[in-house]
């Protein structure tokens, strides 16, 4: 397992909402036209255009690019060898900065592709998690790959929210070897939403109204959600179209809050408008130690849902009851909620060898960094009797030693310990992470700023074979220099 699991884990915490899905819009861009750069000596500039509206979401509209020509810049014969060696990083991907030059610090991709970036206002490559006001994301462009195809393109689209006036912003991608170089220039053109609504506002006033909902599922290790259709209730109470209410709840004006109304506006904690929730119906923080479940309400032009899910650290049977308020223009929405998770049954394996390890990891105040510490893995596989070990063989404990979790985090095969030394999620008590990388490592890992040079932990991770009968454990002794 690499390394960069234990950032993707990182961003999904920042961002467990951030998505995007390419579909098919053509009538959204514009053709290339190829500028030769003289300056540049074989470089090549391939221009597009691509439109957005305001208020549109993460997800994006694709921009067709010309495979051909680029592919035949670097003497690829067709797209398919330039999108092979796109995958293969025999071709480098970067961004240009406002002012033309490579940019230094973003590398090939800040998105989820092999090639893209987030960018800013200026035009200035960032990340999604940028909070200072001067790097702070409103478009991406990002390489997309067709498995079924082998046709790409680029994935184009904004940050909800952060675009409030029509504007245009350019952006240049780029692509180089060697020997030569080709540019990638995209003009967003951002609108004006239009938007032809269907529907028809219910007649009558506005009224408070109350219901009863149940969610129920089986514990997940990732944030797989539960939704309920709420569209006509909340159409009925308010008297508006899904439309109208998208966008009262895209520009605030829809408030949710868990029990009762306050007075002041509310601080979400999930999805917004949406909270954690800890087992006793009250609102939490993701890493507060706390959360078991959570509820928002989801949105779009046409459909209006309650989602709910749990923690993925949380293993535990949840039965919990709670009211979740939606408020527009004084009219309240009260959802009177059971939520029932049925939790991981208790493991009882037998403990059939123990290593410690140790490892000295450098204080870093700003990243999740870390390193990485190797362990005899054919001891294991001996100890085990089995052959191989599979992320979901991955176990953790309290500092004690007795078995707290016994599931992988998500996709992950890692997990955060707090301050003490016991299993504990991402937060503000989270120390150390402890991860399988592959055979024969781990990956030790911090949170940035929350341990000081000369710090010691004792935190134990361990593996348990299939059947989940027996397990190893290893202390893992870190020290912070």
């Amino acid at each position: 397992m690499k390394k960069s699991i234990f950032f993707a884990a990182m961003l999904a915490v920042a961002a467990s909402s951030c998505f995007t899905a390419c579909k098919d819009d053509d009538d959204n861009t514009s053709g290339n036209k190829v500028i030769i750069d003289p300056d540049e000596g074989t470089a090549k500039t391939f221009e597009y255009s691509i439109n957005l509206y305001l208020g549109e979401g993460y997800e994006g509209k694709s921009l067709s690019i010309d495979y051909a020509a680029i592919a035949a810049e670097f003497g690829y014969a067709d797209s398919a060898e330039l999108v092979a060696a796109i995958k293969a990083n025999d071709l480098t991907g970067f961004a240009l900065t406002s002012d033309g030059e490579v940019d230094a610090v973003n590398g090939a991709t800040t998105t989820d592709g092999v090639w893209g970036h987030w960018f800013t206002a200026t035009s200035n490559a960032t990340t999604w998690a940028a909070s200072d006001e001067s790097l702070k994301a409103v478009v991406y462009a990002e390489f997309k790959i067709n498995t079924e195809t082998n046709v790409a393109g680029f994935l184009c689209g904004q940050y909800p929210g952060r675009i409030t006036e029509p504007t245009n912003i350019t952006v240049t991608e780029g692509l180089k070897n060697e020997e030569v170089t080709v540019y990638v220039k995209i003009n967003f053109v951002i609108a004006a939403e239009q938007y032809d609504d269907p529907e028809t506002a219910p007649s009558g006033t506005p009224a408070d109204a109350e219901y009863t909902k149940t969610f129920s599922k089986d514990y997940t290790n990732d944030y797989a959600s539960e939704q309920i259709d709420v569209k006509e209730e909340l159409r009925n109470a308010w008297k508006l179209t899904t439309y109208q209410i998208y966008q009262a709840i895209k520009n605030g004006e829809v408030n949710a809050y868990m029990n009762a109304v306050a007075d002041t506006v509310p601080s979400y904690t999930a999805d917004a408008p949406g909270f954690w929730i800890t087992d006793q119906g009250q609102a939490t923080a993701y890493g507060s130690g706390e959360a078991c479940i959570w509820t928002s309400l989801g949105y779009g032009k046409t459909e209006l849902y309650l989602f709910g899910g749990n923690h993925p650290e949380y293993t535990k049977t949840v039965d919990d009851k709670y009211d979740f308020i939606l408020v527009y223009n004084g009219t309240k929405v009260t959802y009177h909620i059971t939520y029932h998770v049925e939790g991981v049954a208790a493991i009882s394996a037998e403990q059939v060898a123990a290593y410690e390890l140790s490892v000295n990891v450098p204080v870093d105040a700003e990243n999740y960094s870390g390193t990485s510490v190797e362990f005899d893995y054919a001891a294991l596989l001996t100890a085990l009797a089995v052959d191989t070990i599979a992320a979901s063989d991955v176990m953790t404990f309290d500092a004690e030693g007795a078995i707290t979790n016994t599931v992988n985090a998500g996709s992950n095969t890692g997990f955060w310990y707090d301050m003490q030394g016991n299993y504990g999620s991402w937060g503000d008590n989270a120390s150390i992470w402890v991860s399988y990388e592959e055979q024969g490592k781990l990956f030790v890992g911090q949170y940035p700023g929350h341990s000081a040079a000369g710090a010691t932990y004792a935190v134990k991770f361990g593996f348990l074979n299939a059947d989940k009968t027996k397990y190893v454990l290893y202390t893992v002794n870190v020290t912070f220099q």
